[in-house]
């Protein structure tokens, strides 16, 4: 009597676990890139390698199975939070290759590094060793651990809304740091774009209009009369005191 390889039964074992533990948190409603969505809805985010796959081997030409070295477990979404105790371990994970018939499959090939998106594919009692299926199965290829997208990670995960979903263990976890926009100052108008951007001055209280015209003038002159009279009250003092 012939008995199946390891790895055939693990995914003969993944395909009847996975309705049971993880058709409720496949990405059907995210789209390969919608990076956001996958983060804030898979069991688990992390970071690793890919050490090895059984692609190559005769037992699963089409779908395959991929063992990951995770270097951090950045989040878990699930009820209850999911502890990620594998950060720094390798893990067992299958779904790669075409295990989903209408979709592009998903790749992962030796040497691969990039974020993952798992959920843990079977049922084990106390001790046991779980293994996980990939919760993106048909994003093509992995989400590469680019500045963009670690961003993106800090920019969700750093949301106080999450953060019970947030572990981030393992030593790959480094994130980059907020970016801040600086507001630039408003450049200086000229010519009658100075006029059309300059502010309206502060209203008044005083409605009683600014005197600049003819009164300024008439006022002056009344000084300049005043003057003249007082220039003859000084020859007339002086001519009688000569």
């Amino acid at each position: 009597m012939m008995f199946p390889s390891t790895a055939a039964l693990l995914t003969l074992l993944a395909s009847v676990a996975a309705p049971a533990l993880g058709q409720a948190t496949t990405a059907a409603g995210c789209p390969a890139t919608d990076l956001k969505c996958l983060i804030t809805t898979a069991q688990y985010s992390l970071r690793g390698s890919v050490t090895s796959n059984t692609a190559n081997t005769t037992d699963t030409p089409a779908a395959y199975n991929a063992t990951i070295a995770v270097s951090c477990v950045y989040s878990s979404f699930t009820t209850p939070t999911g502890a990620g105790a594998f950060a720094g371990s390798d893990i067992l994970v299958t779904g790669f290759g075409a295990a989903k018939a209408g979709c592009a499959g998903l790749a992962a090939n030796p040497g691969d590094e990039g974020i993952f998106f798992v959920y843990v594919a079977n049922r084990v009692g106390q001790n046991g060793i779980p293994y996980y299926s990939v919760f993106n199965p048909c994003a093509g290829n992995i989400t590469p651990n680019s500045t963009a997208n670690l961003a993106t990670m800090q920019s969700i995960l750093s949301n106080p809304t999450y953060s019970t979903n947030v572990l981030l263990k393992g030593t790959g976890c480094a994130l980059p740091a907020p970016t801040t926009s600086a507001v630039p100052a408003p450049a200086a108008a000229t010519g009658s774009s100075a006029s059309a951007a300059a502010p309206a001055p502060a209203a008044t209280t005083s409605t009683a209009p600014l005197v600049v015209g003819a009164k300024s003038a008439g006022v002056v002159a009344e000084w300049t009369a005043l003057v003249a009279v007082a220039a003859g009250a000084l020859s007339i003092f002086t001519v009688a005191f000569a």
